[in-house]
């Protein structure tokens, strides 16, 4: 069975839903969030390019990076696929990342989808 990276795929994803101009679906939102996420690689993305990219307020995507990191706003857990750090450069700045947990999920998405097994490159 082909291989895969999991940015290169991301990549590919994001394209094919660029067509998506607006989400209403919580879980289409989500999965384009996340495939956006692990499109930037290592790198990550700052939660203001995430809301240009969804063509959703900064608000709407910090409410949804909460609820995919440790914890939602109400306190619930959330779903722990993502990780935040600072940009050194601009400390105001969240560096959003996917996790080994997005990425095993986003794997399992993408085969069940394609049928090829994405190799982990972040």
């Amino acid at each position: 069975m082909p291989t895969l990276s999991v940015t290169h795929a991301a990549r590919g994803m994001v394209r094919a839903m660029d067509y998506v101009t607006t989400v209403t679906d919580q879980q289409s939102t989500i999965n384009m969030a996340l495939w956006t996420i692990a499109s930037r690689g290592s790198s990550g993305i700052t939660i203001y390019e995430l809301a240009e990219k969804l063509n959703v307020s900064p608000s709407q995507v910090s409410r949804l990076i909460r609820k995919l990191h440790k914890l939602t706003v109400e306190g619930e857990p959330g779903l722990e696929m993502v990780d935040i750090t600072f940009d050194p450069t601009q400390p105001r700045y969240k560096i959003i990342t996917i996790n080994a947990k997005g990425v095993a999920m986003l794997t399992e998405q993408y085969k069940l989808m394609s049928g090829i097994t994405l190799r982990n490159d972040l």
